[in-house]
């Protein structure tokens, strides 16, 4: 998105899956979820505030001429907000070092997109052999 042209990009996904984050947690048993016991991992609740459950839950129904987006979901806790940040950073520092760019505003410029197959895609998937 910051290569297309976008100054900011919403990644509150990301963030909500964090240690540091406040959404709900719980221990995945195996069983099913467990709060607060279980021997599997951290898993946490993320809530889209546009979601229909939390319009519902707060709200008590989505507002006229709205439409929910996205749903509640359970999903594993990805570890400390401050290693994603530095995994972002490196991603981004190494897109901008392979297009030349020093800037945002020069990556922009000098951004440059292709077509990919959907073989290529598949070929370029991390694997382990």
């Amino acid at each position: 998105a910051l290569a297309a042209g976008a100054s900011a990009v919403m990644i509150g996904k990301l963030f909500a899956l964090t240690n540091e984050s406040a959404a709900e947690k719980v221990k995945d048993s195996r069983q099913g979820l467990k709060f607060g016991v279980g021997i599997g991992p951290l898993m946490a609740k993320y809530r889209g505030q546009a979601s229909k459950d939390f319009q519902n839950e707060f709200y008590g129904g989505l507002k006229e001429k709205t439409v929910a987006e996205g749903t509640d979901f359970w999903a594993p806790v990805t570890g400390p907000a401050q290693d994603l940040i530095d995994d972002l950073l490196g991603g981004l520092r190494t897109a901008m070092t392979y297009g030349g760019a020093r800037s945002i505003k020069e990556l922009h410029r000098k951004a440059e997109f292709m077509e990919v197959t959907a073989a290529y895609e598949e070929e370029s998937k991390p694997r382990r052999d």
